[in-house]
């Protein structure tokens, strides 16, 4: 039984491109259902005033 990866490296590459766009979306869902209170990283100027 030959490994289908080998017979056809460009599968993994789909593959791997599927599974990132997968998980990308699934953050964006999470990340849009459940808002948290914005911290930025760098404090404005009115903050510091």
């Amino acid at each position: 039984m030959k490994n289908p990866l080998v017979e056809r490296p460009w599968l993994l590459v789909v593959v791997g491109l599927a599974a990132f766009v997968l998980a990308w979306t699934v953050f964006l869902v999470i990340a849009t259902t459940h808002p948290t209170e914005s911290v930025p990283l760098v404090p404005s100027k009115a903050a510091t005033k």
